[in-house]
């Protein structure tokens, strides 16, 4: 729909002058009917051209988010994700033991879909871009977290996957708080 406007004034000054035969037998059906109606229809389909591209550029500029938007929103997310990880909120830890120490670790999948839509829908760069390689780190381990746990729900993990899961558990509780510092300088 962005250039929708535009291609319809475009299109009806391509049929008026790029279709030279068609153009005389429609003119001059129209000028029977009366003698200034092609240059209405004209003129019309411009017009009408003019107001879709016009309201469409407006409504996409009005739907564009900003900066400090996006830092919010994934924010926001990493609030809910690094609560679930320290215990302020209550979600249910597992402890497994291997080699005789006992490892322990969230049985909880995080929230990434604010920052999948903003990457997939290009948003994404519009943050500063010291900001993006660590968020990407960031949820790239989530990502991995997920999958782990993912694992141990289908009852398919070995050993390395629950000392990995612990692993990317204790880096986030370091880098996300760190991360949400980092991005309220930005709203």
């Amino acid at each position: 729909m962005r250039f929708t406007g535009l291609f319809i004034a475009i299109g009806g000054v391509a049929f008026w002058l790029a279709i030279p035969r068609y153009m005389e037998e429609v003119t001059v059906l129209l000028n029977e009917i009366h003698s200034n109606l092609v240059d209405f229809i004209l003129i019309g389909l411009m017009i009408l051209g003019g107001i879709v591209f016009a309201y469409d550029y407006r409504t996409r500029k009005d739907e564009n988010v900003n900066d400090k938007d996006i830092c919010q929103k994934i924010h926001e997310e990493l609030k809910d994700g690094i609560d679930s990880l320290d215990g302020t909120l209550t979600r249910e830890t597992q402890e497994h033991e291997i080699e005789g120490k006992k490892i322990h670790y969230k049985h909880i999948y995080m929230n990434r879909k604010v920052f999948e839509g903003y990457f997939n829908s290009g948003n994404f760069n519009h943050i500063n871009h010291k900001l993006q390689q660590s968020l990407q780190d960031i949820y790239h381990k989530i990502k991995i977290h997920d999958e782990l746990v993912q694992k141990v729900v289908d009852k398919q993990y070995v050993n390395d996957d629950i000392i990995e899961l612990n692993k990317i558990e204790k880096e986030m509780l370091k880098e996300i708080p760190s991360m949400m510092e980092s991005l309220k300088k930005y709203f």
